[in-house]
């Protein structure tokens, strides 16, 4: 046999053998799955802060002091001197009335007083005197009598000459309409010129700093709400923004009709932002806890009926079921589930599974308030129907 062919046989075997082998290896590296890639998400950490528990009524503003100024004398306005709607002090004049005639009238009052005080004067001394006669048998006992009586119709003519002189010059000052208390005037319907009869109403006059929010709150709450319990107004004039005051008044009993307890709280008003009448959303604190874990509340993932959050750490997202406790525009409370400092996602959470790869980016702050409060309205603010 020739030697070149027995090795034909050998190299075809070889020659088959290494494109299979060569292929081989090329599928084995192909098949293998590359770990995919990190989903990007965003994260919160979570924070500790007070928490506020709060109950929620509507009230209706009243002011501290209010009163209708009635003429108690009649005649023409001479002079306005204050603008409606003006703030005022106590003792400010408001309303002047010509007082000519007044005043004459004073001026008369008091000349007839100085008239019976020197007619009494004169009687007095010469009773005196007839006293003295009366011992040398001079004038007769009758005679004394007779001025006695004369000097005591002088005395009272006297004194009642000074009262019509105190009530002219009573009615003098009644001319002069002064405010009561410091306030704000209300409107008015008459001008200088014009004739004011007693009684006519002149102006309104409110004492609208501070000023009293009157609400109520369901039986239950009796024993959580003191006097000084802390309250925060709002009103639909002054979107996002609060008032602070405190309970001033709780009523001694509840309202055996409504099952509610009655409460005024005093709202200062230096800034006249609030009126007398107006409704507002009352809330009152009932409980302050120094600290809370607190999240945003987008972080929450409720799932069949229970919440969870994905906790990020290592590069990883861990799903936690949590329990929540007080909310707040944008926040919750976590009581129990979660730690402080610990990143909760706030966004991405979609698109992530329990033990998903992550590449985190971190969100400053909490929205929708500061750092180191928590306002949480979670009791209802009306009892229930059955109540």
């Amino acid at each position: 046999m020739n030697p070149e062919r027995r090795f034909e046989p050998a190299l075809l075997a070889v020659l088959l053998v290494m494109p299979f082998s060569a292929g081989c290896g090329g599928g084995d590296e192909e098949g293998q799955q590359a770990p995919p890639p990190a989903t990007a998400v965003e994260v919160a950490e979570a924070r500790v802060e007070p928490i506020s528990v709060r109950a929620g009524a509507v009230g209706t503003l009243e002011a501290e002091q209010r009163v209708e100024l009635k003429s108690e004398v009649e005649g023409v306005v001479s002079a306005i001197p204050v603008e409606e709607g003006a703030a005022v002090g106590r003792g400010q004049t408001l309303v002047r009335l010509d007082a000519r005639e007044l005043a004459a009238q004073a001026a008369a009052a008091e000349a007839a007083v100085e008239r019976s005080r020197t007619e009494a004067e004169n009687l007095r001394v010469r009773l005196e005197r007839n006293r003295g006669l009366l011992e040398a048998g001079a004038i007769s006992p009758q005679a004394l009598d007779d001025l006695e009586s004369g000097y005591q119709a002088a005395r009272a003519r006297t004194a009642e000459a000074a009262a019509n002189l105190r009530l002219a010059r009573r009615g003098l000052e009644k001319a002069v309409v002064q405010a009561p208390f410091a306030g704000r005037v209300g409107a008015r319907s008459f001008y200088v010129g014009d004739y004011i009869s007693e009684g006519d109403v002149l102006m309104e006059l409110v004492d609208d700093d501070p000023l009293r929010v009157e609400f109520e709150l369901p039986e239950e709450y009796l024993g959580r709400v003191e006097l000084g319990s802390p309250v925060a107004i709002g009103a639909r004039s002054l979107p996002g923004r609060e008032i602070s005051g405190r309970v001033a008044f709780v009523s001694p009993r509840v309202e055996s009709a409504t099952r509610t307890l009655k409460l005024e709280a005093e709202v200062p008003n230096a800034e006249r932002l609030l009126r007398p009448g107006q409704f507002v959303d009352v809330q009152i604190e009932l409980e302050r806890r120094a600290e809370a874990v607190v999240v945003p509340e987008e972080a929450v993932v409720p799932r069949g009926g229970e919440n969870f959050v994905f906790v990020v750490a290592d590069g990883a997202a861990e799903l936690r079921q949590v329990t929540l406790g007080e909310r707040a525009p944008g926040r919750v409370e976590v009581a129990s589930g979660l730690e402080a400092g610990e990143r909760v996602v706030v966004a991405g959470q979609q698109k992530i599974q329990d033990g998903a790869a992550v590449e985190a980016t971190l969100r400053s702050g909490v929205p929708g308030e500061p750092a180191g409060s928590l306002d949480a309205d979670v009791l209802p603010a009306e009892p229930d129907e059955e109540g």
